[in-house]
């Protein structure tokens, strides 16, 4: 027979028992830290058993048999932001984001995390969000999956990512541009390309939505040829023209990527 305490996140204490063969134990706590169990017909049971009670940590769940040996510890408490180990190399956001939107809209991302570069950080709108992903890799028969390598997922201590170096501020071939004013759709990738190639040979484009709104990013062979582009357009509008008609105007905001050769793993209407 195992019993369990819990302490939730706002330290109410419970105590339950595994069932025993076929029958279900209930703990019912009792004044002054006395404990007794009832069966479903409301009998005392244990008699002889030596019951083993163990204080835990807030926000630890710790399983404890008879024997007083530890058969179950979590630890996790639910954050929006979340914790992925194991990515494949040089993980990029775009890749964590079509790992991660299907359970709700990602704010802020932070790749190749930790000495192997091999983790990253996933920030959602929601707390429910977060925890549905959670929830449900934790009970699914697939694992996420980034290029074919399993990814692990897990709530991170942290409750935001807060990126004290913008990337945007170090100069790089590859631009993350917003922009504002329009929604996914309005611009095609072949106005986007259009406007950017006048600097340039455009390598590669890949365009996203997130909570800054429609964004794309925009890689050029050179550092200098990006720099060009980004002094020449960073606020400026994209001619009417090319603009569908219900659009009076959008502005370009411009910064740096930390990226410097994106995955396009195909290409459609949203990359090339």
């Amino acid at each position: 027979m195992e019993i369990q305490k819990a302490v939730s996140g706002s330290d109410a204490t419970g105590y339950a028992c595994s069932p025993t063969r076929n029958r279900t134990i209930l703990i019912k706590p009792i004044p002054k830290g006395r404990i007794i169990a009832m069966s479903t017909t409301g009998q005392q049971q244990f008699r002889n058993h030596t019951i083993l009670i163990k204080p835990i940590p807030k926000g630890r769940i710790i399983a404890m048999s008879t024997t007083g040996q530890q058969q179950f510890r979590y630890t996790q408490t639910p954050s929006k932001v979340l914790h992925l180990r194991n990515l494949p190399w040089e993980c990029n956001e775009e890749e964590l984001i079509e790992l991660c939107k299907p359970f709700g809209m990602i704010v802020n991302t932070k790749c190749n995390v930790g000495a192997n570069r091999n983790q990253a950080f996933v920030e959602f709108a929601d707390l429910n969000q977060a925890i549905n992903m959670v929830t449900y890799y934790a009970s699914s028969s697939e694992p996420a999956q980034i290029r074919g390598k399993t990814v692990y997922t897990q709530y991170s201590n942290r409750h935001e990512i807060v990126n004290n170096k913008s990337p945007g501020d170090v100069p790089g071939n590859v631009l993350l541009v917003t922009i504002e004013g329009v929604e996914a759709g309005d611009v095609s990738i072949d106005v986007i390309h259009l406007v950017f190639s006048a600097f340039g040979f455009v390598h590669k484009i890949a365009t996203f939505e997130k909570a800054a709104g429609f964004q794309a990013l925009i890689q050029y062979s050179d550092v200098q040829t990006a720099s060009t582009a980004r002094e020449s357009l960073d606020g400026r509008s994209i001619p009417r023209y090319l603009l569908p008609s219900h659009v009076n105007e959008c502005h370009l905001r411009i910064s740096y990527s930390a990226h410097t050769d994106l995955n396009i793993k195909f290409q459609s209407h949203r990359s090339r």
